[in-house]
């Protein structure tokens, strides 16, 4: 797929028990990604750490699937309107958010043992909690932090490398905790 294609996954896309989808290149693109009718259970992997899927629409990801997947998730968000739900699953990926005037709305919890990086553009939380080893969004961009009344924990324990931010970011987190 290209970066305007969107791709579905449904009930006739995977026709057995754990079945697997590999992102085998380095870069793979698309525009939405949306795993909210699967069956049977599949699995979302990487051939490699080094491998990035780039997503320019919105990540829809299903509670009946797995996602060992632990190559990099890059939003470059070409819209307005996008969304991400992960299913509540703890990602094993790097997060990246780089859409220069636009913006990503969560739909439920945002999990992964690797590093959120926002470098342009808005996340939007609505006020569900984030986990992350470390946050980072340290440059001059133009981007928004809106965490609502969520709680953003960074697992990372040395805090000089877990919250990375500079006095340019954009940062609505009144009722929530970090």
């Amino acid at each position: 797929p290209t970066a305007i294609d969107d791709v579905f996954f449904d009930a006739n896309s995977f026709t057995s028990a754990d079945q697997t989808l590999t992102v085998d290149v380095n870069t793979a693109y698309c525009n939405t990604m949306n795993w909210s009718g699967v069956i049977n259970s599949p699995s979302f992997i990487s051939s490699a750490t080094s491998n990035t899927l780039k997503i320019y629409g919105s990540l829809i990801l299903s509670e009946n699937m797995s996602i060992p997947y632990d190559g990099g998730i890059s939003f470059a968000s070409g819209s307005a309107g996008t969304t991400v739900a992960t299913g509540d699953h703890l990602l094993s990926t790097a997060i990246e958010f780089n859409g220069p005037g636009r913006g990503w709305s969560m739909l439920d919890e945002l999990k992964t043992i690797k590093t959120i990086t926002l470098n342009s553009g808005s996340l939007v939380s609505n006020s569900h909690n984030i986990q992350c080893f470390s946050f980072n969004s340290d440059n001059s961009n133009t981007r928004t932090l809106d965490l609502g009344a969520s709680i953003l924990e960074i697992t990372n324990d040395d805090w000089q490398y877990s919250w990375r931010v500079n006095e340019s970011l954009v940062l609505s987190a009144t009722n929530s905790i970090i």
